[in-house]
């Protein structure tokens, strides 16, 4: 279980800095990567006192296959907005 949660976590961080990185990449602009950085760091900071209660309150292995798989589609919407730059593909009108 410890090496399925370090595996997951080095994931997610891997994910996080392959974000940075593409759009520094795209912008050369430091100002964008604040945004991002706040963008990413926010509802961390906003949600981490509601988290609390609803383990409390609710069975913790749902909760974290719940959050798991909302992981796995933002994930999944990075890498495709990833290869849609890298294919000139523009996912917003």
């Amino acid at each position: 279980m410890l090496s399925g949660f370090a595996l997951a976590d080095f994931g997610r961080n891997l994910g996080g800095d392959a974000l940075v990185i593409a759009n520094y990449q795209d912008t050369r602009s430091v100002s964008w990567l604040g945004f991002i950085t706040f963008v990413a760091v926010a509802p961390k900071i906003v949600l981490t006192p509601f988290a609390g209660v609803l383990v409390d309150r609710f069975d913790r292995r749902r909760v974290m296959r719940i959050c798991n798989a909302a992981l796995v589609l933002r994930s999944a919407g990075l890498l495709a907005a990833v290869l849609a730059s890298a294919y000139r593909v523009q996912l917003v009108p």
